[in-house]
């Protein structure tokens, strides 16, 4: 259906003759796409010679002159021209090899109805004899990783120059069109989003307004990586905060949690309270207003965890809700406070323990459970039914380590897509990633393996890892489906977002990326389970242990 959506939307974009006028936006979407085209491909411009962001600007500045078709392919051309001779090499035969995945591949554009043939045949020469060595492009510190080099850096005091802010866009905009591994799994086409952004980002008349459009931009990754914030993001939301947090069940923001329970005594604020409305307005209201700046891998995700600033936040000191408690309705103000305020609960987390003497439980917390603590938490707990090793938390990196004492030997765990750098847009298979090491005498108790929602990247791809052992049990809700490493995009001064970075697959090929990771037994989260501080979760993981 997008694909059909797409091919409907370029007929309508690239239906005209020669003489035909062309629109402001349609101009702004070519050169866009010419420029990231010759940002990655052309071997002149990535001798580094050029300030590419100014080439940009200067071409965009000569639009105005354009009014048609021929007109258009001409001033590409002539620019082209410019940049200096391209030597043929020897062709290619990487279509034949099946090494590729090419869901994100699409270079069909070179040639549409608004380019003349001669533009079309420069860009497709230029396509088959392009740079082997890019300058905006390096390998980062591990296989698959990149990272973006030579890069301008803008201030935020730019923000009301169209060009830098057009600029911004389109350079964000193509560093995800050729090295984003899931934007084939993105609910909308990615030039449709260019289609949108392009007016937004050239009628900007307020800075918080501009700092909004990149919030809504990164958020239309639907990855939970993905996010953008600064002091004017903030402000528009609200400083303010309730102490309490809360997730939204049923299309109420159900208070599951505090920031400070001594404040939130003051206003009678309890777990399990189900609000309707935040002045007035149903919260599930609010929730779709401010949804294209939550970014989040999938509606759980945003649902659960990632609307915590967009619900009751604010710049008055109070706030009226309207909330349901024991089968009845209230009202009650109660009050906001600076997240500074706050004096959260000091609960020293444990490493690990044994319950019933029977069981074993391990908080997968980084800088809880550390490399040196493996050798004494695994005697201690080698004679039990079973561990139950809890990831609703971000853990240190010691798969290796860990999985050293629950597999006999190294097994298959995922597989990955990197980044093609000789042909920028493709990605490349990897071999399967095997984790673990030879133990001749592997902990032969029970695995069970605790999930939610707050299991992200790292936590997601460690619960892969251990899904290898035999038997092992996953149990939970659904994870927030952003597994791989982390690229960082430098819009200006130091605010930054970020993409994932590298796909990861099992090793049959399923994928993660916003489903989340396989679980065996899904246990739903609940207002009663909330209002009781029942831990569902592990309980059922006690519970299959016993079996």
């Amino acid at each position: 259906m997008k694909k059909a959506l797409l091919i409907l939307l370029s007929i309508i974009l690239f239906s005209c003759n020669d003489s035909q006028s062309i629109t402001e936006n349609q101009k702004l979407y070519l050169t866009a796409k010419v420029w990231g085209f010759l940002k990655y491909y052309h071997p002149v411009v990535n001798q580094g010679q050029l300030n590419w962001d100014n080439e940009l600007i200067a071409t965009m500045r000569k639009l105005p002159e354009v009014n048609t078709k021929q007109e258009l392919s001409q001033l590409y051309l002539e620019w082209i021209e410019s940049l200096g001779k391209i030597e043929e090499v020897e062709k290619r035969d990487e279509y034949s090899n099946d090494k590729y995945f090419d869901e994100n591949f699409n270079l069909s554009w070179i040639r549409n109805d608004f380019f003349t043939n001669e533009l079309s045949d420069r860009l497709h020469y230029i396509e088959q004899n392009r740079t082997q060595n890019l300058h905006f492009i390096t390998k980062g510190y591990d296989i698959g990783q990149i990272e973006m080099i030579n890069e301008p850096i803008y201030s935020a005091s730019q923000w009301s120059d169209t060009n830098i802010r057009l600029v911004t866009l389109i350079k964000y905009w193509n560093m995800i069109e050729y090295f984003y591994p899931y934007k084939y799994k993105m609910d909308n086409e990615w030039d449709d989003i260019l289609h949108y952004f392009i007016p937004k980002f050239s009628d900007v008349n307020k800075e918080m307004e501009y700092h909004l459009l990149i919030c809504e931009l990164t958020a239309a990754l639907f990855d939970s990586h993905s996010f953008f914030i600064t002091d004017l993001i903030r402000e528009y939301a609200g400083n303010k905060f309730i102490p309490a947090k809360f997730s939204i069940l049923n299309k109420k923001a159900i208070i599951n949690g505090f920031y400070d329970d001594s404040l939130a005594r003051l206003d009678d604020i309890r777990l399990g309270d189900a609000v309707l409305q935040v002045n007035n307005i149903p919260v599930y209201d609010i929730f779709l207003k401010n949804k294209k700046y939550i970014g989040g891998s999938n509606e759980s995700i945003m649902e659960l965890g990632h609307a915590w600033r967009w619900i009751f936040n604010g710049a008055t000191d109070t706030v009226n809700i309207t909330f349901e408690r024991d089968g009845l309705v209230k009202n009650k103000t109660i009050r906001r406070y600076t997240y500074s305020t706050f004096k959260p609960a000091n609960i020293q987390p444990v490493k690990w323990k044994k319950i019933n003497n029977t069981f074993g439980y391990v908080f997968m917390e980084e800088d809880v459970v550390m490399e040196e603590d493996l050798s004494t938490m695994m005697e201690d707990l080698k004679d039990t039914k079973a561990i139950i090793f809890d990831f609703r938390t971000y853990p240190e990196f010691i798969i290796d380590e860990l999985l050293g004492y629950l597999n006999a030997e190294p097994r298959e765990a995922a597989m990955a897509i990197i980044s093609d750098l000789t042909y920028p847009g493709r990605f490349i298979w990897t071999e399967p990633v095997l984790v673990g090491k030879y133990n001749p005498s592997p902990y032969k108790g029970k695995v069970i393996l605790l999930v939610n929602d707050d299991t992200q990247s790292r936590s997601e791809y460690f619960v892969m890892a251990m899904q290898t052992i035999d038997g092992s049990i996953t149990i939970g809700r659904q994870t927030s489906g952003a597994d791989g490493d982390v690229l960082p995009f430098s819009f200006f001064d130091d605010k930054t977002s970020w993409i994932t970075g590298r796909g990861i697959f099992y090793p049959d090929g399923k994928e993660t990326q916003r489903v989340g990771i396989h679980i065996d037994i899904e246990v739903p989260l609940t207002i009663e389970d909330i209002r009781d501080e029942k831990d569902a979760i592990l309980l059922k993981a006690i519970e299959i242990a016993n079996q």
